[in-house]
């Protein structure tokens, strides 16, 4: 054991603490004098006294001892407050990255929830028909187009122009002076479509076609599609395993027969035929395009259409669709042999539903065999 390293350490220490030999003197309760033998390295502190003041300037007894301290300790205590201060700034990095990516995907939901939509355009008048429009609204854009415009005989169209009707106006959405309409525009400010009016437009909505005859046609929009899901369901197995989407009724075995049996009973209707089908609360409307197999019923209940649905009479495949009001659609599923497709809404009961739909073509069906007997 080194005194003086001892005493010279005492000293360094004390003068660290910014003390002086009086002032530590009292923290231990003994003389000065004795605190100036022990840095001059004439004598050593006892045992007790060691340990009070390896207290006061911080020290370990064996560094006391060793007149120095320990700087391996120093190091690991340095580094260890380095990588805690370290780990302390990665987790509020990661609570911020966190924070901001929750803000983003919400800011991203709340801007894109509903923001793609689609709907379909028809409208039936006596000279003209229009039954493949669409408009779609996506974020930035959307596009409007009335598709092809059938002409029965032989009507030239020169002129076409669409609007809907505004309490004060007509408002004019497009003109041109061909069949050819399509019409692509900007979301926001001075956009030819108020897409927060949308609804009313839809209601309103006519086009006015000239051409060898003259005709205004009220047109039909309906919502076909939304995004208003973070996920979309594909197909569901049916339930029932040996289900089959076969009609429980037997249908004529020849397809020209059917064909001839709906051209029998339906009646002529633009460039197709149409059977009106008048139950007590609610009327059903079977409508099937020459030589198609596809076979098409709407059912109305006070001119609201509250369901519609397609049938493929040859590989007995449908498409329904239940509506919440006339521009929205609350489900739509496909059902082909013993698999639901579900496209929007709950098909937790799409199976009772294709059941329901069956029965009632298998009434419908019946009734056209005996009609044609």
């Amino acid at each position: 054991m080194d005194i003086r390293k001892i005493g010279q350490f005492i000293k360094s220490e004390r003068e660290k603490l910014g003390m002086t030999q009086d002032e530590l003197s009292k923290k231990i309760h003994i003389g000065r004098e004795a605190i100036s033998k022990w840095e001059r390295g004439k004598t050593v502190p006892s045992t007790e006294t060691i340990l009070q003041l390896c207290k006061i300037i911080n020290v370990t007894t064996d560094e006391f001892l060793a007149g120095e301290r320990n700087t391996k300790i120093d190091v690991s205590l340095k580094l260890y407050e380095e990588q805690n201060k370290i780990r302390k700034k990665l987790k509020l990095m990661i609570v911020i990255l966190f924070i901001s990516t929750c803000a983003f995907l919400f800011s991203y939901f709340i801007n894109q929830y509903k923001s793609f939509k689609v709907y379909t355009i028809m409208g039936f008048g006596e000279n003209y028909n229009i039954e493949n429009g669409l408009l779609i609204i996506t974020s930035g854009h959307l596009y409007f187009t009335i598709g092809h415009i059938d002409t029965k005989g032989e009507n030239e169209i020169k002129y076409i122009k669409i609007y809907y009707e505004h309490p004060d106006e007509k408002k004019v959405i497009i003109e041109c002076d061909d069949d050819y309409v399509f019409l692509k525009d900007f979301r926001g400010y001075e956009a030819v479509l108020e897409l927060e009016n949308i609804n009313y437009i839809s209601n309103n909505l006519y086009i006015e076609i000239q051409g060898k005859v003259n005709e205004t046609i009220k047109l039909e929009v309906h919502l076909d599609y939304e995004n208003d899901k973070l996920t979309h369901e594909t197909r569901l197995p049916s339930k029932d395993k040996n289900a089959k989407n076969t009609l429980p009724v037997d249908l004529p075995k020849s397809s020209k027969k059917l064909l001839e049996i709906i051209e029998k009973n339906f009646t002529p209707n633009f460039d197709g035929f149409t059977y009106v089908d008048n139950k007590k609360n609610y009327r059903i409307e079977y409508t099937c395009m020459p030589n198609s197999y596809f076979l098409n019923a709407t059912k109305y209940i006070d001119d609201i259409i509250i369901e519609d649905f397609y049938y493929d009479l040859l590989y007995s495949s449908l498409d329904y669709k239940k509506y919440e009001s006339t521009l929205n659609i609350e489900l739509n599923f496909s059902a082909y042999e013993n698999e639901i497709e579900c496209k929007l809404g709950d098909c937790s009961d799409a199976e009772n539903i294709k059941s329901r739909i069956f029965e009632e073509l298998k009434t419908f069906f019946t009734k056209l065999n005996d009609l044609s007997k």
